[in-house]
């Protein structure tokens, strides 16, 4: 089969971004290959790991792992012949190793999918890729005022699973899976309180039986078991972190949508609402009692609640899946 060109795309082994890019790459018309930058002897041995936190003074280990790391990045260039390079993230990958891919004729693109808060690292990666993109707009913002114009903005994806809203049966009147720290998420306890007695369901780690919500924790979730209460669930709440300046949404909202569920957001983050529609797509809330408020009146309103769950369920599907996603890149490239 003809193929458009070759994508060497470099990111982790464990990275939720890089199967399903590929994936839509290859559906694009693309033969890709990955390449793993964070593996070696520093990555993958767990001694190691420990002894670099009791023995800083090991850390050349990883130094020297990361040399050999971009030395095989540049022989597996030599090798596939790629058109275009695409990094997810890729904070091992030196300035100097893509500047020597350029050289060699290669399209160099980084979608790096932090947030302003890595900034130290997008301000050395940043310049020497050809193209840049990035969920969050402050470091957008930040990128032009060095008078770069290699930049876009690229909200986060999800993977197209259902052509049309899963009928799942609604065990759960609320559902919420998450995290618990006081000082990145200061209001998950006050606002999941606030709704503790209308259905509350939480799944996270067990640290959340150490809070007043401890009646409402059910164990741990992640992955399809996650999906699976999203998709079983009214409501979902997502309340995102608090504890420094961001206006990039998490993939969150995108896999509650995806299965046809209904989301209530805690509504600090700009860009949830360039993304998607208010009181349309989603629902958002800015206090405990308008969340109170919300999730009494969707609750009771079946009607309502399932207008916002298919409107958001086909927003994700024609604008937000990784093969929209990965078609802008390619355009932007042109």
């Amino acid at each position: 089969m003809v193929t458009k060109g070759k994508i060497l795309v470099v990111g982790q082994k464990s990275s939720v971004f890089c199967p399903p890019a590929i994936k839509a790459f290859e559906e694009l018309g693309y033969e890709c290959l990955f390449f793993d930058h964070r593996t070696g002897p520093a990555y993958n041995s767990l001694i190691l790991k420990r002894l670099f936190r009791l023995l800083p003074v090991l850390t050349f280990i990883k130094d020297i792992t990361i040399r050999q790391i971009n030395k095989n990045l540049l022989a597996t260039v030599g090798q596939f012949k790629p058109d275009i390079l695409f990094v997810s993230v890729g904070e091992n990958i030196s300035p100097e190793t893509i500047t020597l891919i350029k050289s060699r004729g290669v399209k160099t693109a980084n979608w790096f999918t932090d947030f302003i808060s890595h900034w130290h690292i997008i301000k050395k990666l940043a310049p020497v890729y050809d193209y840049f993109f990035c969920p969050d707009p402050p470091v957008l913002e930040k990128i032009k005022s060095l008078n770069l114009t290699n930049c876009f903005h690229l909200p986060l994806a999800i993977e197209k699973v259902f052509e049309t809203p899963p009928a799942y049966r609604k065990e759960y009147d609320i559902g919420f899976v998450g995290s618990y720290e006081p000082t990145v998420w200061k209001m998950r306890e006050p606002f999941l309180a606030s709704v503790k007695d209308l259905g509350l369901n939480i799944w996270g780690p067990p640290v959340w039986q150490n809070t007043l919500l401890k009646d409402n924790y059910r164990g741990r979730a992640s992955g399809q078991k996650m999906l699976d209460i999203y998709a079983k669930s009214k409501i979902v709440i997502d309340i995102p972190w608090d504890n420094f300046y961001a206006e990039s949404i998490s993939v969150r909202p995108f896999e509650v949508m995806s299965v046809g569920t209904c989301l209530l957001f805690y509504n600090i983050r700009k860009d949830m609402d360039r993304v998607f529609k208010d009181g349309v797509e989603y629902v958002s809330f800015t206090n405990k009692e308008e969340l109170r408020t919300k999730v009494e009146f969707y609750l009771t309103h079946d009607q309502e609640r399932e207008d916002i769950a298919r409107n958001g369920f086909n927003a994700i599907t024609g604008k937000h899946t990784y093969l929209t996603r990965m078609q802008q890149v390619l355009d932007t490239m042109k």
